[in-house]
């Protein structure tokens, strides 16, 4: 069934949430953003304005990434803001992802093209998948974390919660990571980590201050 979406961001990722929504059938309400780079589409104001126009679309979606610490700590708070006024998010599934039948996905969630969810796993709400990542049978993702592009995930991996997954990292089988971590990209990671840990691929750069380094 087509609907009316509010988008909450309206930068450069936003593009690629509208290109699959609209291959989904669904169209863009509004932008609800402090800037907007779409003319096309009416540009609102923040979140106070999601309740003045409430009946006028039918569901929300958080429309940037958790690619900093401080997106992430953005991304809660619109998360909380929306369940706290019982606002109801979209979860956009690409046609070109492959996604097994038992899996299960949360509320407000953005899979992305060449994205392949294998047998079992667990995506919570608010969750990015993005491009070409390949993510193993019977892993746990918990809400609100950001997969980067060609992001492998082994089997039985578990992620917490406000955590981001840098572009092409892999994460060996059985791996736990904890809440509230950035892995940066191209990061090997093959022991668990420890919530608000930071982990380093060499040479990386990452804004430390956000986090704990991983002990």
């Amino acid at each position: 069934m087509s609907k009316k979406i509010a988008l909450i961001g309206g930068g450069g990722f936003a593009k690629e949430i509208i290109e699959v929504m609209e291959l989904l059938g669904h169209s863009v309400y509004g932008i609800f953003a402090h800037t907007n780079s779409f003319m096309e589409y009416h540009h609102y104001g923040y979140l106070d304005e999601l309740l003045i126009h409430r009946g006028e679309y039918d569901a929300v979606h958080i429309a940037f990434g958790g690619v900093t610490g401080e997106q992430i700590a953005n991304r809660r708070a619109i998360i909380d803001f929306l369940d706290r006024n019982g606002i109801d998010a979209v979860t956009l599934v690409s046609p070109y992802a492959r996604i097994a039948k038992n899996v299960t996905l949360g509320q407000g969630c953005y899979i992305a093209h060449d994205v392949y969810i294998s047998q079992d796993a667990a995506v919570g709400d608010h969750v990015i998948i993005n491009n070409r990542c390949d993510i193993g049978h019977d892993v746990v993702i918990r809400e609100n974390v950001t997969i980067s592009p060609k992001v492998f995930l082994g089997g039985a991996v578990e992620v917490g919660s406000d955590t981001l997954i840098g572009v092409g990292s892999i994460v060996k089988q059985g791996v736990k990571i904890g809440h509230t971590s950035i892995v940066s990209m191209g990061s090997s990671v093959i022991r668990n980590i420890k919530p608000y840990s930071l982990v380093l691929a060499p040479q990386s750069t990452v804004h430390k201050e956000f986090y704990k380094n991983e002990q």
